[in-house]
């Protein structure tokens, strides 16, 4: 089973109905695709700016279960993705929570460079989040917003579907999601893609127009 893909108002619906500290964590995730591991493993260093006021991330780290950072398994995976600017502006205000949650902290603030570490009154300020505790602050968000039960890896998909409405080709799609190869995309996504066949026949008179005879 692929995942549940959620509409665009759906999404709306569910940022709209996050906590306030889980926002920009779940909005990121949305817009490009990234796995909750790989989110939560972000780090300043590897974010830059791109043109336009769209800015670029590459991936290099990826938060285990237990809560380390590990360099990501596969090659496709570590890759350079393009942020929208909405997305840039969400980490920009980010950026400033987390320097203000790390004067707060003092000396007991572990300064492993996170996008979204671990903020407020806990233990280990400034470590990784925990994936659980995500998790279940994405289902009641959800649950507020009456969408139902919603998963991390759930918004991976809904950022392919919404790519996929929005008439990007598979390649564009593949790339972004990181996928080992354009065949990943089309088994896991192929059957969201129209199938108009009618459409194909015209595009060939549009190209060529209609060849007379002798």
């Amino acid at each position: 089973m692929v995942g549940r893909a959620l509409t665009g108002a759906e999404v709306a619906l569910l940022l709209n109905h996050a906590a306030p500290q889980h926002w920009p964590l779940f909005l990121t995730m949305v817009y490009t695709g990234m796995r909750l591991g790989e989110v939560l493993a972000m780090q300043w260093r590897y974010l830059t700016k791109g043109e336009g006021g769209l800015g670029l991330y590459a991936v290099e780290y990826n938060v285990d279960k237990r809560g380390q950072l590990n360099e990501v398994k596969t090659r496709s995976s570590r890759a350079t993705i393009a942020l929208s600017s909405v997305v840039v502006e969400a980490l920009r205000e980010q950026r400033a929570t987390v320097a203000a949650a790390a004067l707060q902290a003092g000396q007991a603030w572990t300064d492993l460079d996170l996008v979204f570490p671990r903020l407020g009154l806990c233990k280990h300020w400034g470590k990784p989040q925990d994936q659980n505790q995500i998790r279940k602050a994405l289902a009641r968000a959800a649950h507020r917003a009456g969408i139902g039960h919603v998963r991390p890896h759930d918004l991976r998909h809904t950022c392919a579907s919404l790519l996929i409405s929005e008439g990007l080709n598979i390649k564009q799609v593949s790339s972004h999601l990181r996928h080992s190869s354009v065949g990943v995309t089309l088994d896991t996504y192929g059957h969201i893609y129209p199938a108009d066949r009618n459409e194909v026949a015209y595009a060939m008179d549009r190209i060529l127009g209609i060849a007379e005879n002798g």
